[in-house]
């Protein structure tokens, strides 16, 4: 969610409750993962279907994922692919 967009809602509020749930997890013994960098993009595809999306829908999300690079500087090159993760923003 992006709550800098929402009338009423800043950033503030995000933080806290991803706070929150730090907090409740922690407190459980459990381990909270921020999994939006992982999500691995046929995962993605196939909880878009599961949640009855309809197909062209799919089709234009996924289609944002084609050929994705991401862009690095290093002394080695400065782009390579990214099978796995979700854009942001």
């Amino acid at each position: 969610m992006q709550f800098g967009f929402m009338p009423g809602k800043g950033t503030i509020d995000a933080i806290f409750l991803v706070r929150q749930l730090q907090e409740k997890y922690r407190g459980k013994g459990k381990k909270l993962y921020y999994a939006f960098d992982r999500v691995p993009r046929e995962v993605v595809k196939w909880a878009l279907r599961r949640s009855g999306v309809d197909e062209w829908i799919v089709r234009a999300v996924m289609a944002m994922y084609a050929n994705a690079r991401t862009v690095v500087r290093t002394a080695c090159g400065d782009s390579f692919d990214v099978k796995v993760g979700l854009h942001q923003g």
